[in-house]
């Protein structure tokens, strides 16, 4: 509306981003942006040198930044984390991962998932899982409905649901 540029891969002290960032997402009302970030300076303690998923909160002072992408306990992700997609009102978030350490302990994962991250509670929760077991089968590029209530991803895996006999 303002026609007003912003750059929102910044630190809470407005230091530019030091690694590249991608993917943004918007929600509905334009208060929130998720995105992917190669950057270790946009929240503290960045350590894990692999690329993360953010959101950013449009404020009054220009905007801050949290990471999504990390446990519930606040342990960083172990791997690679990406293709976010936001809810229309920014609440939740989901994104796939190659971490094996955003959940639970004990949840076992291989390969690619997909996560779903409420902001209320900074819940991590495994999407792409065995209907069975409870471990993760692998997923990608999800998408999440205006209400944070739906998620769309695609996988190779024939045991997310009862019946899926195809094997595809």
């Amino acid at each position: 509306q303002t026609g007003q540029t912003k750059m929102i891969s910044r630190s809470s002290n407005g230091e530019e981003g030091n690694g590249n960032s991608f993917a943004p997402v918007i929600s509905v009302g334009s208060i929130y942006v998720a995105f992917e970030s190669y950057a270790t300076n946009l929240v503290n303690d960045d350590n894990n040198s692999v690329r993360d998923v953010f959101l950013w909160r449009n404020t009054l002072n220009g905007g801050e930044v949290e990471r999504v992408s990390m446990s519930q306990a606040g342990t960083e992700g172990n791997s690679e984390s990406f293709e976010p997609s936001i809810s229309g009102m920014g609440g939740h978030v989901v994104f796939t991962s190659n971490a094996s350490n955003l959940t639970a302990e004990g949840t076992e994962v291989s390969g690619v998932n997909v996560y779903l991250w409420e902001k209320h509670n900074k819940k991590i929760t495994l999407i792409s899982k065995d209907y069975k077991t409870g471990k993760g089968v692998g997923g990608s590029k999800p998408s999440i409905d205006m209400n944070g209530y739906k998620i769309a991803f695609y996988s190779f895996a024939y045991t997310l649901v009862p019946n899926d006999n195809n094997n595809l």
